[in-house]
């Protein structure tokens, strides 16, 4: 921020980048030929990562959100969509990936906001196939082959999403009508500028994919001697003066629309000198170099602004070379103008700064770009500015620059938000000046679909509980068994897990299950819980209240808690079951009455009912005789009869073994209103599969019914989102 008394709009120290647009904006109106092509394939992926079903909101919405211009017929569209999404949950799942697959587009089709086969995206703004820039409103009186835009970051802290928002919109302007964009390093306050700062902008500007030639990249300080030169213009013109009020009093002077004696004394020359003594013999707050605006103005910016502030400070690059610093207005103002900028885009808390620029640039004589403004950027609960972050950092509140709970781009790269994710969000709030808090979740659904056919899906077991698996029959073989890292995406190979009799399951799946439940284990087995040995469902053998339950793999693996006299517990297994068919085998409800009258296992008047009608239809498929081959019918036994799925419930498994583990950190909002979230940060141990210790850091994985998680080293992971 400026050392000087001069009104700033809130945040300014962050220059324009503290901000990013948000809301929904116009873009260009695109052709309508094959909606339903479209509409087809979004449904039909949506289907496949949803056991054969969709649903018309969620379509309509991706549809929507991938072609803006058909908002303006959205009767038309939801007719459409609720028609297609009728014949796709008509379809057999086979039926429907074969239709997936056979588009050659659908992979593509999966990721909502995005048009089925449209290509990656380029970093040069807007997708392959569409015009670049598309997104954004076209700019009055503007003609391709001349737009000059800049994008200018002040090194005085980490770049956030705000950052990411204004590099685009620059980036892609200059795309739009042919033209060139800056990268300036806006570095003219060596009080707040550093040098890991400008390496963090470089960094996340690279992760972004945006790159900028040598020839393109510039720095605010190595123009100084320009700056003073119209410094000195501006006094030697009368346009400016030197102040050696106090601070306090130019503040109050400016509130209350009062000169002050500095203002009044009309001899350039004599200012030219207090302008000279900046240089060389003021200290800094002892005397500052103001534009002769109107102490009257209803605009504050116009009552007399600060140009030129004396900072003794050494600068990053510069060291002490320099000690007179121009302020924002002053800079910004004569660099847009001798870069030859033909468009500057900031953020609207810049906007009424317009008139001040404007006037500068008249005084000195000097071409004046075209002035664009959008709303900044906010996510709920989620510090955004550079304003916010830093205090959290240096108190310690947030762990660093890459903490995952805030939207710096250190920290939304680190979360596993995926730079293009990052570009969809954005140009999916368009170019607006309305003020809108953006919810984070539509960032985590876009990302969602940009990671799913990269992540590779791992069982694990998150509060584990202890499984012991008897198998009189044999149904689990030794060995492993292979399993698809994507069930959708065969090209992403296969991994072998180690099968077991002796497993971790979820806890969250354990509190579902009680004695006589038939649990299907994924790709292992069905087996019944024949009894439960939780100390949790139980009084603690001690007496008293039990205070807390955790898995260990110390000794026998055993299921430990402490109870009310603090003495530990040792729990040979929290269940038991039995194995009653393998997953291939043909398994139906009447096997679970036999099983249940074999054992003597009592079952619930409801579930008896229902196993009953399941048994009654059974019997009647066989009496008809051996079914057709159909379309996505699971396995039959040797009469024909319908492999079902009777089970309780489903659950994945770790075996304990082999199982590893691993730190498992799940970030959430930080802030509840304006109260700091303390907890915010959660980390528990968790176990998975010996597959983890192959995957490399940095990758994402989809751990099976919990959510996608980024490798972040070799024994930690941080959730994504669901």
């Amino acid at each position: 921020m400026e050392a000087t008394p001069d009104a700033a709009p809130a945040g300014s120290e962050d220059r324009e980048l503290d901000a990013g647009a948000v809301g929904s904006g116009s873009s260009d109106a695109r052709n309508g030929d094959g909606l339903e092509e479209i509409i087809l394939q979004l449904a039909l992926a949506n289907a496949a990562s949803h056991g054969g079903r969709t649903m018309h909101k969620a379509i309509l919405g991706k549809v929507l959100g991938a072609r803006k211009d058909l908002r303006g017929s959205i009767p038309a569209v939801s007719e459409a969509v609720g028609r297609i999404v009728s014949q796709v949950n008509a379809m057999t799942q086979e039926e429907q990936r074969e239709r997936l697959d056979l588009s050659g587009e659908g992979e593509a089709a999966e990721r909502p906001g995005q048009t089925p086969g449209a290509a990656e995206d380029t970093g040069r703004g807007g997708t392959e196939g569409d015009a670049p820039g598309s997104w954004l409103p076209p700019i009055a009186g503007a003609e391709y082959g001349t737009v000059t835009t800049r994008f200018p970051p002040e090194p005085n802290g980490y770049p956030h999403i705000g950052h990411a928002k204004a590099a685009i919109i620059n980036r892609d302007y200059a795309a739009k009508y042919g033209g060139r964009c800056i990268l300036r390093i806006d570095d003219t306050n060596p009080d707040a500028e550093r040098k890991e700062y400008l390496a963090g902008i470089n960094v996340g500007l690279e992760w972004l994919g945006l790159e900028f030639a040598p020839q393109d990249i510039r720095y605010t300080s190595d123009d100084m001697e320009v700056l003073y030169e119209k410094g000195e213009e501006l006094i030697q013109s009368g346009m400016a003066y030197v102040c050696t009020c106090r601070k306090d009093d130019i503040s109050k002077n400016r509130m209350e629309r009062k000169e002050c004696k500095c203002r009044r004394k009309e001899d350039p020359d004599e200012h030219y000198k207090r302008w000279s003594r900046m240089h060389t013999k003021s200290k800094s707050g002892e005397a500052v170099a103001r534009f002769r605006g109107d102490m009257k103005s209803d605009n504050a910016v116009m009552r007399d602004p600060v140009l030129f502030r004396v900072i003794s400070t050494p600068h990053y690059r510069q060291g002490s070379k320099y000690r007179v610093w121009p302020s924002y207005d002053m800079s910004v103002a004569v660099e847009d103008s001798v870069h030859g900028i033909t468009d500057a885009f900031r953020s609207k808390e810049f906007e009424s700064r317009a008139q001040l620029i404007d006037a500068v640039l008249d005084a000195l004589r000097m071409r004046k770009p075209r002035q664009h403004y959008f709303a900044r950027l906010a996510f709920e609960g989620m510090p955004t500015s550079k304003r916010a972050i830093r205090p959290l950092m240096e108190d310690g509140r947030i762990v660093g620059y890459d903490d995952p709970r805030i939207p710096t781009l250190g920290g939304l790269r680190r979360r596993g938000i995926r730079p293009r994710a990052v570009r969809r969000f954005i140009e999916s709030l368009g170019m607006t000046k309305s003020d809108t808090v953006a919810p984070f979740e539509t960032l985590e659904s876009i990302n969602r679909s940009e990671v799913d056919p990269q992540s590779t899906r791992l069982f694990m077991a998150r509060d584990a509980r202890r499984l012991v698996i008897s198998d009189p029959d044999g149904h689990i073989t030794d060995g492993e068994i292979e399993m698809p890292n994507h069930p959708l995406h065969g090209d992403m190979g296969t991994r072998r897990v180690p099968a077991s009799h002796d497993v971790y399951i979820p806890g969250s799946d354990f509190e579902k299950i009680g004695v006589g439940s038939i649990v299907r284990l994924l790709g292992l087995a069905y087996v019944c819980i024949t009894r439960i040995d939780d100390p949790s469902r139980e009084a603690d053998p001690a007496g008293g209240e039990i205070r807390r339950l955790v898995t260990t793999r110390g000794g026998s693996g055993s299921v430990r808690y402490v109870g009310a006299d603090g003495r530990d517990k040792d729990v040979a297994a929290a269940a038991h079951a039995e194995c009653i068919a393998g997953i291939g085998d043909a398994f139906g409800p009447q096997d679970i009455l036999d099983y249940n009258e074999r054992k003597g296992l009592p079952i619930p008047p409801e579930k008896r009912a229902q196993l009953e009608e399941g048994a009654r239809l059974e019997h009647a498929e066989e009496a008809a005789g051996p079914a057709p081959a159909t379309k996505g019918q699971r396995a039959q036994d040797a009469g024909g009869r319908r492999m079902k799925t009777p089970e309780d419930a489903k659950m994945q498994w770790v075996s304990r073994e082999t199982a590893v583990p691993i730190r498992l950190v799940i970030p959430k909002r930080p802030f509840d209103g304006d109260a700091f979230v303390s907890d915010s940060l959660e980390e528990a141990e968790v176990y998975t599969e010996p597959h983890f210790e192959n995957i490399e850091e940095g990758a994402e994985i989809q751990f099976v019914r919990f959510g996608y998680c980024r490798k972040d080293s070799g024994r930690r992971v941080i959730f994504t989102h669901d």
